[in-house]
């Protein structure tokens, strides 16, 4: 789905204020660059919209550039709603990327599961057995598989968020329709 010229403009408009808040705070873009582990080019595109900012390294650059209060929650609050993906549309429901937001953000994650392994937890395999057995397409499986990929990097990240699940006997129980899924997701 191409971007509306709108959205082009929003994500210029989001990548200018990056750039001033960075140079407010007297940080070179290679700097920006060591902090994110990433290439001073990759700073310069999101400053100049050509590319959108994950909401981690979003976050990663306001603690860098020590914006705090209600600067900080406008732009996290405006990434929230930028961060909403056509890609997904048909793959989640409505109101989804703001739950994905949240988590991205959050600090502590509790979750408790009667009937499957939460999804920060789940193996490619037995995400994608999961989708298919809840009625999906194999297209469809795939790419809500790759989004609880995308998911569980926050796990891996530098300051990941306590995660603290409950999980039902009967979510380890429950048959998957493939031999030894099961064994590997308990792994």
């Amino acid at each position: 789905m191409p971007e509306t010229s709108d959205a082009v403009e929003d994500r210029r408009r989001f990548g200018r204020e990056l750039r001033r808040l960075r140079e407010q705070a007297g940080r070179t873009l290679d700097e920006a660059a060591a902090r994110l582990e990433c290439s001073a080019a990759k700073i310069s595109r999101i400053e100049t919209g050509q590319v959108a900012v994950r909401p981690l390294d979003l976050r990663e650059l306001l603690d860098f550039y020590a914006v705090a209060g209600a600067r900080r929650a406008a732009m996290l609050a405006v990434s929230r709603q930028r961060g909403k993906r056509p890609d997904l549309d048909g793959v989640i429901y409505d109101g989804y990327n703001l739950y994905l937001g949240y988590e991205e953000e959050a600090g502590d994650i509790r979750e408790y599961q009667p009937q499957w392994i939460p999804g920060l937890l789940q193996t490619r395999e037995y995400a994608h057995a999961l989708s298919l057995a809840a009625g999906s397409t194999p297209e469809v499986a795939e790419r809500r598989v790759a989004l609880r990929m995308d998911r569980q990097a926050l796990l891996r990240r530098e300051k990941p968020p306590h995660l603290s699940v409950v999980i039902d006997e009967t979510a380890l129980r429950c048959p998957v329709p493939e031999p030894g899924l099961m064994a590997a997701q308990l792994l």
